[in-house]
């Protein structure tokens, strides 16, 4: 089956199926190329979900917190 014939299918399909498509393809692409990949269903993610940050003596989630209700604009530079 060519990529022509394929591509009509795949852009049927939900969103959350064509990234599981692509991840199923890379999987594969790896596999084949004998590269290892990292599983993060394998390994517990270093940084806990919901874990406050001190700063010194300040609460970093606290001060951020603040300043997004705050109502006040920033600007970024990059």
């Amino acid at each position: 089956m060519s990529i022509a014939e394929l591509l009509p299918s795949v852009a049927l399909l939900p969103h959350a199926d064509k990234f599981r498509l692509v991840q199923l393809l890379l999987e594969q692409l790896a596999k084949e190329e004998g590269v290892v990949l990292h599983d993060p269903a394998a390994t517990a993610s270093p940084i806990p979900v919901g874990r406050v940050y001190r700063s010194g003596r300040s609460d970093v989630s606290a001060k951020a917190r603040s300043l997004l209700l705050s109502g006040h604009t920033f600007t970024t530079c990059i």
